[in-house]
């Protein structure tokens, strides 16, 4: 065994940093609005505009886009209006930092109308701020002759980062059988369906899942959804076979107009979207740590110190979803939309399983007996499970849920079944404690046994290194003369021990 190497580079995960931001605004109908009689749905999306470093410290800014859906006080029915709320933070980075990724939630959102032209909507951006480094392992200075216990370690290796915009313009047909007149509110969804790597380069497909609540020119609700491939190339110029990846599609901006029909009775929306494709590469790095060491001919003293080694978990699993929602009595459901939302992540140690517990945050609009308009939101709870292997308490949830292919049945006058697929993907990352030798220092020389030859009775679950360390002999060479395959004795039994 040597001491003169260096290992490579590895992750070291630091602490999130997390924080909360209020963002609100002021609704202020036009004219040609109709009065607001009933605020039906909010919907919220957080955009991310910049995220400054300067030294330890991370100044992020960003707006909330608000889309409120209302029922108008002249009997027109549902009308929608749009508004930014913006938001800014501020937080000091943990010591060391590299690299930060920034992620943003929603929560709490509520709207409320002042008067029928105005509309008050807050809500509260919680931030987090995910930070890492690189650390290396060098073996300290050794003495000559002595006995050096290396334990070979596999980490997490950050590969590298791309992110990359992608513009689409174009437009679809209207081939719901119905005129379009307005388009009362919108939502985008992505699903990832294959990342190829080459050479150099990502290659990232997905669809792009668009859905549209629409009405004509009588009001009557058009429910429309399109899904469009998507793909993207992305600059990793590091990447090895073994790479895993987080990706993410995230929507930037979108408009959606309706064009006029045609003599010949068609119609087509024309959109315009913008999304960023982001993927961050991780591998595996193997690397070595001195554990422990002992003279054969002198006193060591030995410094030892823990570390935290953090590893990769790498996931991609598909599912069925198929729950029951409550929505109380109702007449027709126009529209239900699910997101999820992950909670916890945790080791079972009984089952040996990892543990991921959430909820999917359904909207329904549906109306009531009557035929008027109605909202609701339910959240089901949901628990997934994975086999650990080798995997120990998870300390970062780096994975995404996304749920396609929803649809409903009803079940009665208050019951609605959904089922859809979800796909789990993205990375786990779990921490090891392991200890590591610092420093060596000789502090004398060692007694000399005067036998070349001694006989030691070993018993059941004594450990060879320790022995050897006792009778300063070779550790290789013990095993090799009493023919150990294991450092624990698994019996009682006599060693010969050599003196060096």
């Amino acid at each position: 065994m040597t001491s003169d190497y260096q290992t490579p580079q590895f992750l070291s995960l630091l602490p999130d940093l997390t924080g909360e931001a209020g963002a609100e605004c002021e609704m202020i109908l036009p004219d040609y609005c109709p009065n607001v009689l009933r605020i039906l749905q909010t919907t919220a999306r957080p955009v991310l505009r910049s995220a400054q470093t300067t030294g330890n410290r991370i100044t992020v800014d960003g707006y909330v886009e608000y889309r409120v859906l209302y029922l108008a006080e002249d009997g027109s029915g549902m009308k929608s209006v749009t508004q930014q709320g913006q938001f800014s933070y501020a937080g000091e980075l943990p010591e060391g930092t590299e690299d930060t990724q920034v992620l943003l939630q929603v929560r709490g959102v509520s709207a409320r109308a002042l008067n029928p032209k105005k509309i008050f909507v807050r809500s509260s951006v919680a931030i987090t701020v995910r930070s890492c480094k690189s650390v290396a392992i060098k073996a300290p200075s050794l003495p000559q002759p002595c006995e050096v216990l290396v334990r070979r370690e596999r980490g997490a290796r950050r590969i590298g980062s791309a992110k990359k915009p992608l513009r689409i313009a174009d437009e679809f047909e209207n081939d719901s059988g119905r005129v379009i007149g307005e388009i009362l509110q919108w939502s985008i969804s992505f699903r990832e369906t294959e990342r190829k790597p080459l050479s150099d380069k990502l290659i990232v497909k997905g669809d792009m899942i668009q859905d549209l609540l629409c009405t004509n020119r009588d009001g009557a609700i058009i429910p429309i959804r399109k899904v469009f491939p998507i793909s993207q190339i992305l600059d990793l110029p590091e990447l090895t076979e073994d790479a895993c990846f987080c990706t993410e599609f995230s929507l930037i901006s979108a408009s959606f107009l309706p064009r006029e029909e045609s003599p010949e009775g068609n119609q087509t929306v024309a959109y315009d979207v913008e999304i960023d494709v982001r993927a961050d590469a991780y591998a595996s790095a193997e690397f070595c740590r001195t554990e422990d060491a002992y003279g054969l001919r002198t006193r060591l003293d030995c410094k030892s110190d823990s570390i935290s080694v953090d590893c990769i978990y790498p996931i991609d699993e598909y599912g069925t979803v198929r729950e029951t929602v409550e929505t109380g009595i109702c007449g027709e459901i126009l529209r239900i939309d699910a997101t999820a939302e992950l909670k916890s992540t945790r080791l079972d140690k009984e089952s040996n399983r990892i543990i991921c517990e959430g909820g999917w945050d359904c909207r329904i609009l549906m109306t009531d007996t009557d035929g008027t308009p109605c909202a609701a939101i339910r959240e089901i709870p949901f628990t997934l499970h994975l086999p650990a292997n080798d995997c120990v308490e998870p300390v970062r949830n780096d994975t995404c849920l996304s749920l396609s292919d929803l649809s409903w049945t009803r079940l009665d006058a208050e019951r609605v079944e959904l089922t859809g697929t979800y796909r789990w993907s993205g990375i786990l990352f779990h921490r090891k404690q392991r200890t590591i030798l610092t420093e060596v220092s000789v502090s004398g020389d060692r007694k000399r046994s005067e036998e070349s030859v001694t006989l030691y009775y070993a018993t059941a679950g004594e450990s060879a290194w320790e022995i050897a360390k006792e009778h300063a002999c070779g550790y290789n060479d013990l095993l090799k003369q009493n023919r150990l395959e294991d450092d624990r004795m698994t019996e009682d039994r006599m060693l010969m021990i050599l003196s060096c």
